[in-house]
């Protein structure tokens, strides 16, 4: 590929100073894990303001009456996650990975008219050669009675293509974030359109699960570059050498937030965590400073001489007073995100019960069956007692966590228009006396548009960490998932020059 590879990425080097004071604003994942890192560096003045009562972010876990943690965000680990497995291991052993694979059903597809069915499914194999199918030259009426060997060429096919279009594209890399692409029309469309151009529409099942199921965008509206930077081709060629890997997923038995919880424990001593913590104004000039509200009301103020920023800069870029034209003209090339709601419910219970329910296609917005432009059906049913193992204590009620996406940003009256989706959704499911505990929506994928991707918005970024004694980390930075925030905080602190 000679000149057309693009270059990797490199952070610059960052000049830091471990007796200065660090001030990080935000407590999820990656806050945390940045301020943990510091602490094991040898940092002696590092203050961490979080605005909410708790640490963890979209990392968490609400644990029940009986003991049973239930993960309101974060859920998964896969055969990429090395790095939160190491994490897991240096400071929340206890924490044990429980595959959930094989008690996976996913419901039926809008095609077959079974769009209430909660109670039967199919593999998540099933699924990905029903929409190889879909893309091959088998007619539809054959559909019903195709045999799985002759859909799979079609998979297979579309599964060695795109990682030998990957890698043109992109060039060969560990999974992170991506070159920048040398050609940007190759790749400045969404990611079904990317998939129809190349003819890789057979793999649609696979990235519908692998992307879209976990809230990073449907197909049809999210970025490619989003799908290829997800989607990597380690992924897929693991998973040639063990084809569990592909599908296989785990949880946490005690839920994701106990890893955030633990690492700011171990590090208490060296690190100020501060919670309940709203910031309302920094400055950067010749006195830097952070101004912020505790939770019973009273002002605050902190000098720092290192400000890292680990919010949504697509919210948040407001906060910091004194942005350079450039940084602000860096921070204009967003989307308004995404909308990923999860609801704790109790109800009677059902005849069957499964660890995780997912109907993929109802992440897409349909007017015509449901008359929501923007979604919001339920697409995703877990229940953590059965996925844990625990017996259920009373035997006549369940509890469970349900799991709904609008296709924008958050908005003023969203819980209410959730909820009655919500309430919608359960009523067709069949459950009845239904008691809503906890229902949190979130503000997810924050993300560039194509336009601000061409504008080079991620890579910008990454240039100008150090600048103006700042950084910029978290997921509006990157992508939104653990492995990603806590990958991206590694490639900055190993550029430190401290």
């Amino acid at each position: 590929m000679g000149n057309s590879c693009p270059k990797p990425v490199k952070a610059p080097r960052i000049a830091m100073d471990k007796n200065k004071a660090v001030v990080i604003i935000g407590g999820g994942p990656s806050g945390v894990h940045m301020a943990s890192q510091l602490a094991k560096r040898g940092y002696t003045n590092v203050t961490l303001l979080e605005a909410s009562a708790e640490l963890g972010g979209k990392s968490r876990t609400t644990v029940d009456k009986d003991g049973v943690p239930h993960d309101m965000g974060t859920c998964y680990l896969s055969n990429r996650y090395g790095p939160i497995r190491d994490l897991l291991a240096e400071y929340d052993p206890g924490n044990a990975e429980v595959d959930v694979t094989n008690e996976m059903i996913f419901g039926g597809l809008q095609r077959d008219g079974d769009d209430k069915d909660y109670t039967n499914g199919v593999s998540l194999v099933d699924i990905m050669l029903e929409k190889a199918e879909e893309a091959s030259a088998i007619p539809s009426a054959c559909w019903p009675i195709c045999p799985d060997f002759l859909s799979t060429p079609a998979f297979v096919s579309a599964f060695v293509n795109y990682i030998r279009l990957h890698k043109k594209l992109l060039g060969s890399y560990d999974y992170g974030m991506p070159p920048r692409p040398r050609d940007f029309a190759a790749v400045d469309m969404t990611a079904m359109e990317f998939l129809n151009k190349h003819k890789l529409l057979a793999m649609v099942g696979l990235l519908r699960y692998s992307l879209q199921l976990q809230g990073y965008g449907v197909l049809e509206t999210v970025p490619a570059l989003y799908m290829l930077w997800w989607v990597h081709p380690n992924l897929l060629l693991g998973a040639l050498k063990e084809p569990a890997d592909l599908t296989q997923v785990t949880m946490l038995s005690k839920g994701y937030q106990s890893l955030w919880r633990s690492m700011a424990q171990a590090h208490s001593a060296k690190v100020k965590f501060m919670t309940g913590a709203r910031v309302t104004r920094i400055l950067r000039g010749d006195t830097p400073s952070v101004s912020f509200v505790n939770a019973n009301g009273t002002p605050g103020f902190l000098a720092f001489d290192k400000l890292i920023m680990a919010v949504d800069m697509s919210r948040m870029a407001g906060l910091v007073d004194d942005l350079t034209p450039d940084e602000k003209d860096m921070f204009s090339g967003y989307s308004d995100g995404l909308v990923y709601c999860s609801t704790l419910y109790e109800s009677d219970n059902r005849p069957a019960e499964f660890t995780t329910s997912l109907w993929m296609d109802r992440m897409l917005p349909n007017v015509e069956r449901d008359g929501n432009a923007d979604g919001g059906r339920i697409h995703a049913i877990r229940n953590f007692r059965v996925i844990n193992g625990i017996d259920n204590v009373d035997k006549l009620r369940e509890r469970r966590v349900a799991f709904q996406y609008l296709e924008r940003g958050l908005r003023d009256g969203d819980d209410a228009i959730l909820l009655k989706r919500l309430e919608q959704g359960l009523a067709d499911a069949g459950d009845t006396n239904v008691v809503v505990l906890e229902q949190k929506a979130w503000p997810y994928m924050p993300r560039f548009t194509n336009a601000g991707l061409r504008q080079g918005g991620p890579w910008r970024v990454l240039a100008s960490q150090g600048a103006n004694n700042t950084l910029w980390i978290g997921s509006s930075v990157c992508f939104e998932s653990v492995l990603d925030v806590v990958g991206y905080n590694n490639r900055l602190l190993a550029s430190f020059d401290d």
